[in-house]
């Protein structure tokens, strides 16, 4: 689901949390990259991508600038 993400840079973690009533995965993940520059990267590269119908959105945990990636339900 989220193989897309290693054109900014190598990943070191995925995570897509689990909502704990209804047991399915949210429509968001954290991401972490090998390298701090993949960060401004992936939010430059990924800005106007649509992914199942949705934009992709994208932010800076440390800063907060940038845009949230959202997953679709699956």
């Amino acid at each position: 689901t989220y193989s897309w993400l290693i054109l900014a840079g190598p990943l070191v973690k995925v995570n897509i949390p689990t909502d704990a009533q209804t047991k399915r995965k949210k429509t968001f993940c954290f991401v972490q990259f090998q390298h701090a520059e993949s960060v401004p990267y992936a939010i430059e590269l990924f800005k106007d991508l649509r992914l199942f119908g949705r934009n992709i959105q994208m932010q800076n945990r440390t800063t907060g600038a940038g845009m949230i990636i959202i997953l679709p339900n699956v």
